[in-house]
Formats: C-alpha cells, structure tokens, sequence
C-alpha cells in the first residue's frame, strides 16, 4: 500500500464550510504549502504568501483561510478542535480614554466648526477600542464589514491581494484614518486591511455614524472631505508607478507621509518617526528592498535627507520637493452654514 505523503509544516488552513443545522463546519489542516482548495476532496498547489489570504469562493463552496504561523483567526472567530467548538479570543482590550486628544478629531478640528457638543455626541458613537497586533488582518477581502474604525495609534496598509499570490499596497492608513473606507459602504470589502505595527482603533457601527450624519450634517461633509483626500492620494499613487522614476517616488512618498502626519500633530516641521519597516515601503512603492536602500542612499548622499532608519529629517525641504515634483495637498475647510 502506497504511504500518503507526508505534508510539510506551513500555513494552517481553516475552511468554513455547511455542517450540520444550525452548526457552523470548520475544519483546519496543516496544509504546508498547500493555501487554496474549492471543496474539502480536492487541493490545488499555489504559492503562499507572508500574508493572510482568501482564496476566491463561491457562495455555494467552502471558504478557505490561510494564515502565517504566527497568525490566527479573524476576532471572535469559531474554530472546531477535535469534535468541540471552541471561542478564539480576539487580540483586543476595551479601554475608556477620551477622545479629545484622538488624531481623527484633530483632524476634524482643522476642518470643521465643531462645539463640545458635536463631540460629545461623537463620541457616545464609540461602543469599544480595540487593539489589533502586527501582521493582524483588519478587513479581508469578500467579506462584510460594517463598521467604522478611526486609527488612534498604529500603522495598517490597505492592499489587494491576487489568486497567484501576489500582492499591491493602495495606501498606508496613518493614526487618524479610517478603517472601513470603502470597505464599508460596499456589500463586501473588495480590499483588506491588514496592520503593519500594533494599532489601536476606536469603533463604531456605519448604521449609528449615518444617523449621526443626519442630525448632524456637519459629520457627513466630514466623510465627503476624506473621500476627496483619499482619491487625491490614489492619484498620486498611479502617477508614482506610472511616470515618476524611483527616487522620485521614493522622495514623493517620504513628502506625503509628513504631510499627513504633521497634520495631525504627529511629526515636526524638518522630520518624522518611520514606524514600519523598509519591506513595507518597497512594497508600496513596487521596488525591491535592495533598490530601494540604494535609493535612500542617494538621496542621503545628496543630503536631501538625513537620521536613521527609524527617523526621517528633511535636509532640504525645498530641493527634495522639486525633485519629486510634489505639491501639498491642503484641504480647505468645510463651510460654515449661511443663517438667514
């Protein structure tokens, strides 16, 4: 008799799929480098991924997960261990510090007329503060999201990740951001989210942030000055692949991020804390880790730039954004309502 073959330690797989009544099925397997089967008989060989993936399923199949090994399951997740169902915890603490000092708020503050009221009213939103750890998904692709989560510490990048394994980063989500756009104003989130440091958010429900924006319009221009943020950041990005050569990217991407944190009170006028790794940044800017440490050497060796890896200071502001051919991006407030 043929001895089956011995699979290899990997990613987990978990599949959810139909049991019995009322009884959700979840099965996990130590798939090595197995990540994606379309029902529980068959297994196709593709390449995984350091990241968290969903394979593409049909409502009528199975849903598969594959996880790094460090990972775990999405929060409050279900997970069937010899014949018992058992709670995974969720890696999240409630806390109740105030939202006064929140960067999303400051964020409103500079664009909005808002009284103490407005916040308050704000903030009776909030039904928890989560914290998510590192390499944790957020959001994931094809499923439903309905919440509104604003990023009170932490870095988390928004990415697609295709069938052959291969990923694209959209943006980087800094404190202040929101987890949850677009992701939750479509049926099912067409990107994930994922953390690239420990991030804690504050979270409440879309339903309860679109009843506010009724008795308060004010919240809902709020969205539509995001909204016309994000899509200047996007076409930044396309112009970044499409036409800018890698230093320029490099130098535009370095611009941008002081930019939005020196908005919300979280970098100085010469420079910034770089919290997340140079893998994640050659990522974003679709170079390869090596090329991109040559391209920081360069632009250190022209003293465009200075400080460590973790640090980033501005030695001239003025050449590094004629090199990169950046303009700021400053909103302008909402207007105040005319009174008659």
């Amino acid at each position: 008799m043929k001895k089956p073959r011995r699979q290899r330690r990997g990613f987990p797989c978990v599949t959810v799929g139909k049991g019995k009544p009322n009884q959700p099925s979840l099965h996990i397997v130590d798939a090595g480098k197995w990540r994606h089967f379309e029902d529980r008989a068959t297994l196709k060989k593709r390449p995984h991924t350091s990241r968290a993936a969903v394979s593409e399923v049909l409502p009528s199949q199975p849903l598969t997960l594959c996880f790094s090994a460090e990972g775990a399951l999405l929060l409050g997740s279900l997970i069937q261990i010899n014949g018992r169902l058992r709670r995974q915890e969720s890696h999240a603490r409630r806390t109740d510090q105030a939202l006064d000092q929140h960067p999303f708020v400051a964020w409103l503050l500079q664009h909005i007329d808002l009284n103490a009221d407005d916040l308050k009213t704000f903030e009776a939103l909030i039904v928890d503060e989560v914290t998510v750890s590192r390499r944790r998904d957020l959001i994931v692709d094809g499923y439903e999201y309905r919440k509104l989560s604003f990023i009170r510490d932490g870095y988390a990048v928004r990415y697609k990740l295709l069938r052959n394994g291969k990923r694209q980063i959209l943006n980087v989500l800094l404190p202040g951001d929101i987890v949850g756009i677009p992701g939750s104003f479509l049926e099912r989130a067409v990107y994930s989210v994922t953390a690239i440091t420990d991030v804690t958010m504050n979270v409440c429900s879309l339903d309860s942030y679109v009843q506010l924006c009724y008795r308060r319009p004010q919240f809902g221009l709020a969205l539509t000055w995001i909204a016309v943020q994000e899509a200047a950041i996007y076409a930044e990005h396309i112009i970044d692949i499409g036409r800018r050569t890698p230093v320029e990217r490099l130098s535009h991407f370095l611009l941008e991020l002081h930019e939005r944190l020196h908005a919300i009170g979280r970098a100085d006028k010469t420079g910034f804390a770089l919290s997340f790794s140079q893998e994640v940044m050659a990522d974003v800017l679709g170079m390869s880790v090596p090329h991109l440490n040559r391209m920081m050497q360069r632009l250190r060796s022209e003293k465009l730039i200075a400080g460590s890896e973790r640090r980033v200071e501005f030695g001239d502001l003025g050449a590094l954004q004629s090199l990169a051919h950046y303009q700021p991006q400053t909103l302008t407030p909402v207007p105040t309502p005319v009174t008659a």
